[in-house]
């Protein structure tokens, strides 16, 4: 009976990882639309399209369940939930001067951005209130968040003739 009580406990916890830490899916942007991925049959699903947009960076906040992506030609912000028992429709978070790239910060349910040919990184919540600006530097493309020391990294763009 005592192995049979282990053996059930560690079935359960294998099905919870297996159910729950376990992704099976990857969302990615092509050609103004954004698509997932299943990895164990291949199919691949439109999620939303036309977008009128070039999607350069995707953010997934797994305690709210949404998609954050920032719409570099159209000049804001959006977000959906995933996933969607009905049609995926797109939710506006802020407006953004030609948004490169997104990050989400799930603990303070923060959204940072930067807007390269602005040279700016805005921060705002989740429902776009309270925007400020953070930085504002050269040309700034990629940026991400350290967790651990609660730093906002960005990249910079340089170019040379």
């Amino acid at each position: 009976m005592k192995y049979s009580i282990c053996v059930f406990i560690e079935l359960l916890i294998f099905v919870c990882f297996f159910g729950r830490g376990l992704q099976n899916k990857i969302i990615f942007s092509i050609h103004g639309s954004i698509k997932e991925r299943n990895l164990l049959n291949g199919e691949v699903s439109t999620l939303l399209s036309n977008l009128q947009s070039n999607i350069y960076s995707l953010d997934y906040d797994y305690k709210t369940g949404y998609v954050f992506f920032p719409r570099h030609n159209k000049d804001d912000i959006l977000r959906f939930r995933y996933p969607s028992d009905t049609a995926y429709s797109t939710i506006p978070v802020a407006a953004a001067r030609e948004p490169i790239a997104l990050v989400i910060d799930p603990l303070l349910n923060q959204v940072y951005w930067t807007e390269i040919y602005q040279q700016k990184i805005y921060r705002c919540n989740y429902d776009g209130t309270n925007k400020i600006l953070i930085l504002q530097d050269d040309q700034l493309y990629a940026i991400t968040l350290d967790f651990v020391n609660r730093y906002t990294l960005t990249a910079k763009l340089s170019f040379s003739r």
